[in-house]
């Protein structure tokens, strides 16, 4: 009896040991959680902080008095957008105290929830406002509008849906609200995406949805007349331009050309540019005369880069390098082609460009380039049709053949 009562005494203790060792670990435990969340609150007014600078920047751009910085940006992240301000579950409330106890924790995870369900519209909400938006033919938007918009851009979206959606965001972006609140709340990411996935499909062996792209390249067209939007839809141009190479399709031809249009309106964008010259080259040979004028409309604004004239120089030129300066042509043809040919030719003589000077990336064979068909020894004709545009009626081609005329007789 005596020795079972030790054995009882003996086997108590050792439980005892257990309960304080598990309440030690506990302490530990929750000392770190503790410390985390402070990390987590400090790390959040941080974010905060930059979220008010960013918010300056984009009034200083929307004044129309700040001037725009050309310089190569980094894409802004996404930025959580809601109409109250967030309050971070396990964040801190107060600087100088922290609750621990498990109530407040339990408090602050349902606070959290709570947030995240009144974000989240429910599919009720979603079809009401798109329906409404739909009616009334786009128009500028509310916040709420544009965060349901941005969440029916989804690749497993039906086609149909999702073509109603690009063509409504397209509408939409015809206002500057709109396009400031679309940026704010993820679409030019979403489409970004979006625009990605559906190229490398057709390069799997899938068929392009034809409405889908054109609603797609429509979007990033009409949003990209923004400035501020440029910054955030640079990574589109490549997939637009193989998209613009590859397609056997008009319409999405044109489509790409015209989102490509506006995202070469500045500078900074021209360098995803430079290895797609002879694309839009080949678009001036062989397209329609509304490819041809869209194809000249990207060429004429990147003419007006000195940066970009010398690649514009070293690829190979069109066969119809001469025959698009016939005076019988449509005159938006030879107002935009003699004004390409302006912008190429008082930048070389103003920067002294010659043929050793072109770069070698992406150069054709000497003969065949741009410059040998507009400085080389058999330039005669070239010359002959630019000097009988510069005796015209119509003002504009005839001062940009008289420009034209002039730099080639003084080399």
């Amino acid at each position: 009896m005596a020795a079972t009562r030790g054995q009882i005494f003996a086997t108590l203790a050792i439980l005892a040991g257990f309960v304080v060792a598990g309440g030690l670990i506990t302490q530990y435990i929750l000392q770190r959680q503790c410390k985390e969340r402070e990390e987590q609150g400090r790390i959040c007014s941080a974010s905060g902080a930059g979220d008010a600078t960013n918010e300056d920047e984009d009034e200083k751009n929307q004044s129309g008095h700040c001037r725009f910085n050309h310089s190569e940006q980094e894409t802004r992240p996404d930025r959580n957008v809601t109409t109250q301000p967030i309050r971070i579950p396990g964040a801190p409330t107060d600087n100088n105290q922290y609750k621990h106890d498990n109530d407040a924790e339990l408090q602050n995870q349902q606070d959290g929830a709570a947030i995240r369900r009144a974000t989240l519209p429910s599919q009720e909400e979603v079809t009401e406002t798109f329906s409404r938006i739909t009616d009334k033919g786009g128009g500028a938007l509310l916040l709420r509008d544009a965060e349901i918009l941005v969440m029916l851009l989804k690749h497993d979206t039906s086609n149909t849906v999702l073509t109603e959606v690009l063509k409504t965001i397209g509408n939409c972006a015809a206002f500057t609200t709109s396009q400031n609140l679309l940026r704010e709340a993820g679409c030019l990411e979403k489409l970004t995406k979006l625009l990605r996935v559906s190229n490398m499909a057709s390069k799997a062996g899938y068929t392009l949805q034809a409405p889908v792209i054109i609603g797609l390249n429509g979007a990033i067209g009409n949003l990209s007349v923004n400035e501020e939007n440029q910054k955030h839809l640079k990574d589109t141009i490549p997939t637009l331009l193989d998209i613009t190479a590859e397609t056997n399709d008009d319409q999405i031809k044109l489509s790409s050309l015209q989102a490509l249009t506006n995202l070469s309106l500045l500078s900074y964008n021209h360098g995803h540019y430079t290895r797609s010259v002879q694309n839009l080259y080949e678009v001036l040979e062989s397209g329609s005369d509304t490819l041809k004028i869209q194809a000249l409309k990207v060429l004429v604004n990147l003419s007006t880069n000195p940066k970009m004239v010398p690649h514009l120089l070293a690829a190979k030129a069109p066969s119809c390098t001469v025959s698009l300066l016939s005076d019988d042509l449509d005159e938006a043809i030879l107002l935009r082609y003699t004004k390409f040919l302006e912008n190429i030719v008082k930048t070389s003589r103003l920067h002294d460009i010659e043929s050793k000077s072109l770069p070698t990336d992406d150069k054709a064979p000497s003969p065949e380039t741009m410059f040998t068909a507009i400085y080389g020894l058999n330039n005669g004709l070239l010359r002959s049709k630019v000097f009988v545009l510069s005796q015209i009626h119509n003002e504009e081609i005839k001062n940009h053949a008289h420009v034209i005329y002039s730099c080639l007789s003084n080399t």
